[in-house]
């Protein structure tokens, strides 16, 4: 039923692959490709700093940010149908809730149906007051 109508494989992949994440990789990429350029690569290759300039680098990073760009949309949707091969959300939520303790299980049922047992129960105190008032009338007029 989870796996089913609450939270399914779909529902990871939109939220993948979706504009709010690719602005959030786009942010990490150009960070990483700044640390990289102006970082690593010199650390790497001292020599390569001493021909290369500012603008060659924001150059570079702009070449290198739009080929990440190009085949990013292929290595999510490769990467999510690994996961999706790899992620039964059917058989984690089964072990999951047969892992848990019966104490465990009521307390989260419970948690869950908090507001649905409030209303049940003042359901019924209104009913129970409703059905007073007409025994009440009842024995008045016997």
């Amino acid at each position: 039923m989870v796996s089913a109508e609450l939270f399914s494989f779909d529902d990871i992949r939109d939220r993948f692959t979706s504009t709010e994440t690719a602005a959030e990789i786009n942010k990490v990429l150009d960070e990483k490709l700044e640390d990289f350029l102006g970082v690593k690569l010199k650390d790497a290759i001292p020599v390569l700093n001493l021909f290369m300039s500012a603008k060659m680098k924001i150059r570079i990073k702009n070449m290198l940010h739009e080929e990440f760009q190009r085949i990013l949309p292929d290595i999510l949707n490769k990467y999510s149908d690994k996961l999706e091969k790899d992620i039964d959300v059917e058989t984690i939520v089964r072990q999951k809730v047969s892992a848990f303790s019966s104490d465990k299980l009521e307390e989260i049922l419970f948690s869950i149906m908090k507001k649905e047992f409030k209303f049940i129960e003042i359901l019924g105190a209104v009913l129970g007051f409703i059905i007073g008032l007409i025994q009440v009338l009842l024995l008045q007029f016997q």
